[in-house]
């Protein structure tokens, strides 16, 4: 499951993001949430084929504190909430935000900075030895200190993640893909798109995505909803809250991390997972069995789209709908996948 990390400063909304995710589990350091990403399309399709269950995409965030590093360099994604004051208009709360987010910056490159620092002689010394690979490491290295110490955080994220030359059990806090959510006081909530923009424009090169909105807004809404969704839509509307955080945030988690949803189904689940874009059929079956992976021969492959249109596999077999692809063939969004295979 691919683990997000959320951090800021203190009272800048960390808890308050996760309350709008969903319902909290305190744990014994930090609060922990596994929000399951809705998908009215796995839910189409599970009643297409009479899936028993339905199982979609969850995805892992954790709240830390400002300085706990350790957490956010065993995870995939890192989120940085910042809050404003909240007597500012959009211009001057856009800067304030992003002076917050160039704080955290400046002590993740700090952090990073130590890591590397403090290797390098380890690594030297091997390198003397006569290993040509660990040389490699060294020069990539200093470069890397170079870049951060220069604040280059875009080819210092580009370089960090090039795990043949910097290791990838460092977990550098830079090689994170780094999402931005901007907590907007009530009185911004009209202005969010304009704030977001503003922020967006100038974390270009930071931030892999930003997020505006009215955090305490959307953690209530996300409360009422469970109760009454209709009444919660109202009064997003009201606040000018087209989609709720939580998709919206597990959208550019999704898309920060390279993701595409492809789906399987049967007669006793239905079930969306993750896959890396690009990835072939093979790949893809590995993701859901070992064994389908090892004895792979052929995967049945249908747009879910497609799927829904013609009623079900049954049918869409009999239509001539379904496509035998090979080990080589790059999955697409919402393909639905059923592997033929032999072990």
């Amino acid at each position: 499951m691919e683990r997000t990390t959320v951090s800021g400063e203190p009272r800048s909304g960390k808890s308050t993001l996760l309350r709008a995710l969903g319902r909290t589990s305190p744990g014994a350091k930090h609060s922990h949430i596994v929000y399951s990403l809705p998908d009215e399309t796995l839910v189409r399709i599970a009643q297409a084929e009479g899936s028993a269950q339905v199982t979609p995409v969850k995805l892992s965030f954790e709240e830390v504190g400002g300085r706990s590093v350790a957490p956010i360099r065993e995870s995939d994604c890192v989120v940085v909430v910042v809050r404003p004051e909240a007597s500012q208009d959009a211009t001057q709360a856009s800067k304030e935000g992003i002076g917050q987010v160039y704080r955290w910056v400046d002590t993740a490159i700090l952090e990073d900075l130590s890591v590397i620092e403090g290797a390098i002689p380890r690594l030297k010394k091997i390198a003397a030895a006569g290993d040509r690979h660990v040389s490699v490491v060294v020069e990539a290295s200093q470069k890397l200190v170079s870049l951060l110490e220069s604040q280059d955080i875009e080819a210092a994220r580009n370089l960090a993640r090039d795990t043949s030359l910097i290791p990838k059990e460092w977990g550098l806090v830079i090689s994170k893909p780094l999402i931005v959510i901007v907590n907007i006081d009530e009185s911004l909530a009209t202005n969010a798109e304009k704030l977001q923009r503003l922020v967006a424009d100038k974390l270009a090169k930071v931030a892999t995505a930003v997020i505006a909105s009215p955090l305490e807004i959307e953690a209530g809404l996300a409360e009422i909803a469970e109760a009454d969704a209709d009444t919660a839509a109202e009064m997003a509307a009201e606040f000018s809250i087209e989609t709720p955080i939580a998709t919206r945030l597990a959208s550019a988690v999704l898309r920060a991390l390279g993701l595409i949803v492809f789906y399987t189904a049967n007669d006793k689940e239905a079930r969306a997972w993750l896959l890396p874009e690009g990835s072939t059929a093979l790949e893809a079956a590995g993701r859901i069995h070992s064994d389908m992976e090892r004895g792979f021969i052929r995967a049945e492959v249908i747009p879910a789209k497609k799927l829904l249109e013609v009623g079900s596999l049954k049918e869409a077999r009999r239509r001539g709908a379904v496509r035998l692809e090979g080990k080589s063939y790059v999955v697409r969004p919402e393909d639905v996948l059923f592997v033929r295979f032999n072990v």
